[in-house]
């Protein structure tokens, strides 16, 4: 069994024992503990309408290819953004946050709240590392929720609530599965999340909202409904949010940048690791002594398989710090110590 679907079965044998209830079935608390978070907090979750440019079919990359093993023609309004509508959370007095991915551009903002108003809402400040934009309606919408403090932790159980145009919500379920993800701006988690669910709230087992799940660009690797989603706390929101509700923009920040790309042949991982298909000229990468066709086998102590487990180890690390890598040239394996450059994340 996998542990996705066991660490629930184990949080509801525990929610049996600690209710005490009626039910002895550890599913059955697990649905009802659900059913009180969903009831908690439903009313502070809405849907969005916002007027977007049609994005038409999107061609993937060789990279891309590889990572989902497309080697047959597709359809490529897979990979576009359907119309359709996206959540939001409130926070505050006629204050909203989203994923900035849900309100990208200047379209009017259309409100659906759970009581089934239509309310204007404008963006104000975004916070560009988070991937969070606040909105203010012009109207009350919904009361405001109770938003942890602290970060959340690797297990917990979290229940995803969203909400379209319905005046029920959308609600999906799972655990948190991993920290500190792109750059340690998001956490991982097991919901299964899509267009409609992205900027819903992430809610704990006592009913306060842990995060805002959202959606980091055009990257497959997040595909729709695949239980691999990601989100921003709302403990890592608070520290801009003054700024932000001022209008603020948050600017993106500098990451760790190696200079190199992948060979498509091998981004999955080959037989010595990750075999370097190009070294961008003045980087770390080459000021280190990288060279196309070298196989990073090992770094900074981590045996890295594929180039995703490499960029994710390269983003946990600080700009200017030095670090040994270990590559397979030829028939000779080499350590060499590379100091990591800088760069603004591109999607």
């Amino acid at each position: 069994m996998r542990t996705s679907t066991l660490l629930p079965l184990i949080l509801a044998a525990g929610l049996a024992s600690a209710l005490g209830d009626s039910t002895d079935s550890p599913l059955a608390a697990l649905d009802a503990a659900t059913q009180q978070v969903v009831d908690r907090v439903q009313a502070a979750v809405v849907g969005l309408d916002v007027e977007r440019t049609n994005y038409g079919p999107r061609d993937l990359t060789a990279p891309e290819r590889q990572l989902l093993g497309v080697v047959m023609p597709y359809d490529e309004r897979y990979f576009a953004r359907p119309e359709g509508p996206c959540s939001a959370v409130v926070i505050g007095p006629q204050l909203l946050a989203t994923s900035s991915y849900n309100v990208a551009g200047d379209g009017e903002i259309t409100v659906h709240t759970a009581d089934g108003r239509e309310v204007h809402a404008t963006r104000l400040g975004t916070d560009n590392n988070l991937g969070v934009t606040l909105l203010k309606t012009e109207q009350d919408v919904g009361p405001a929720l109770e938003l942890r403090t602290d970060e959340p932790r690797v297990g917990e159980f979290v229940v995803l609530v969203a909400r379209s145009k319905a005046s029920t919500p959308y609600v999906t379920r799972g655990i948190v599965s991993g920290l500190d993800r792109f750059g340690g701006d998001a956490f991982a988690h097991s919901a299964r999340t899509n267009y409609v669910n992205t900027g819903g709230v992430l809610v704990g087992l006592d009913g306060r909202a842990v995060g805002i799940s959202t959606q980091h660009g055009h990257r497959a690797r997040q595909g729709q409904n695949s239980g691999v989603g990601f989100a921003a706390s709302f403990a890592d929101l608070a520290q801009n949010l003054g700024q932000l509700k001022e209008g603020k923009d948050i600017a993106k920040r500098k990451l760790p940048f190696l200079g190199i790309s992948a060979d498509p042949e091998t981004f999955n991982g080959g037989e010595h690791g990750v075999r370097i298909g190009r070294v961008v000229e003045g980087s770390a990468a080459s000021e280190g002594g990288l060279k196309a066709g070298d196989w990073i086998k090992i770094f900074n102590q981590v045996e890295v398989k594929n180039f995703l487990e490499l960029r994710e180890e390269i983003l946990s690390l600080k700009i200017g710090q030095e670090i040994l890598v270990t590559i397979v040239r030829g028939e000779e394996t080499i350590d060499l110590t590379v100091k990591l450059g800088s760069r603004e994340e591109q999607d």
